[in-house]
């Protein structure tokens, strides 16, 4: 919507849908209230689940967005779409940014499919060159209402966007993951591929989180990039434990279950374990303490997680999670742990990141693989 924040114009990306998708669609409902509300917004959505309408309203803003962005700035070299809850760390993006040509065609993020069809995930962020938008919208008009009845059959506005980019280009994405990144420090998973990899977004990221970043690179002077360690050891490293109550860390590689005990999703019975069980591994869905045991009798066992009768062990990994509500049924709590002489030992293993780093999406590269294909 519309409206002025501290001195800053923001502009209603969704003011330009065609008029009769915004006038019959119950998608907009939320749109129509809030632009019809006299007072505050949330008194005007109390009884409302804004979140589901949001959700189905957010489709319609990518086209429109880029459209309208390309209309007030056509010159620029690089164009960043990025979520609300995104954090960019711009001195990661700027030494990158010199290795690929705004002049050429590039529509680069976080590649991933929609059964195979793959697009650029919106919340890790995806980075259009001008030469793109210009073949996108220079000498058109009205692009984003070519696809405005379209879009409400559609699931996803990123999704929606790399079908409108392919048609309008050809182009699909290039993929700089894990440096354009869906993750934020308590919900890596750390682990050595990934443990010198630089940074250029995180994704899901709270008030108090952006703060902390960037306090984090404010504290660095702003002068280097940020890398998946640094978000270990500056938001994550002090709060590992050996275990935490009512915790989920995400252990979930393999899981110990009994099939007998309950009904259980088609996804914990695929990640379940049930040939040539140990006597450790044959207890381990009892309880928190078998699960730990289970855990530290596993070489590769960096940590575990125990809830509801399933064990769930994760190997050569580390991640931190989060809370979860205490459940009032005692076997149904959830319980974490890590096994932390063996993630010390692994991280003393993986050095200081000194080597040169190789960006994953870059003109050279690109060339390289150009010429290989030839």
């Amino acid at each position: 919507m519309a409206e002025n924040i501290a001195g800053y114009t923001v502009h209603d990306s969704l003011e330009t849908v065609l008029s009769t998708v915004k006038g019959t669609n119950g998608d907009f409902d939320i749109y129509h209230r809030q632009n019809d509300c006299p007072i505050a917004h949330e008194q005007c959505n109390e009884d409302h689940d804004v979140g589901f309408e949001g959700w189905n309203l957010d489709k319609y803003k990518n086209v429109h967005i880029a459209e309208q962005a390309y209309k007030m700035r056509p010159d620029y070299d690089w164009y960043f779409f990025i979520d609300a809850d995104t954090y960019v760390s711009f001195p990661t993006l700027m030494e990158w940014l010199p290795a690929v040509d705004p002049n050429k065609l590039h529509y680069i993020g976080h590649e991933k499919h929609s059964g195979s069809f793959p697009f650029a995930h919106g919340g890790s962020g995806y980075l259009m060159s001008k030469a793109t938008m210009r073949r996108m919208f220079f000498g058109k008009t009205r692009v984003g209402n070519k696809y405005d009845e379209a879009t409400q059959d559609g699931c996803c506005g990123d999704i929606m966007w790399s079908e409108i980019v392919l048609n309008e280009t050809g182009l699909t994405p290039e993929n700089m993951w894990p440096v354009i990144n869906e993750f934020k420090p308590r919900t890596f998973n750390y682990y050595e591929d990934q443990w010198c990899q630089p940074l250029i977004t995180l994704h899901h990221v709270n008030g108090e989180e952006i703060n902390d970043l960037y306090a984090f690179e404010r504290g660095q002077n702003f002068a280097k990039r940020i890398t998946i360690k640094d978000m270990y050891y500056r938001f994550v490293a002090t709060h590992l434990v050996e275990s935490r109550s009512d915790w989920d860390n995400g252990g979930e590689d393999v899981y110990y279950l009994d099939r007998e005990a309950r009904t259980y999703e088609e996804s914990e019975l695929e990640k379940a374990k049930t040939d040539e069980l140990s006597e450790k591994e044959l207890v381990a869905h009892k309880n928190s303490s078998s699960c730990k045991d289970v855990c530290y009798s596993q070489e590769d066992c960096f940590q575990w997680r125990y809830r509801d009768g399933i064990c769930g062990l994760g190997y050569n990994k580390m991640r931190l999670g989060n809370a979860v509500k205490k459940d009032d049924d005692e076997a149904k709590r959830s319980f974490s742990g890590w096994h932390m002489n063996r993630i010390k030992k692994w991280i003393d293993e993986q050095g200081n990141c000194s080597e040169t780093y190789q960006w994953r999406v870059t003109d050279e590269q690109r060339n390289r693989d150009a010429g290989a294909q030839k």
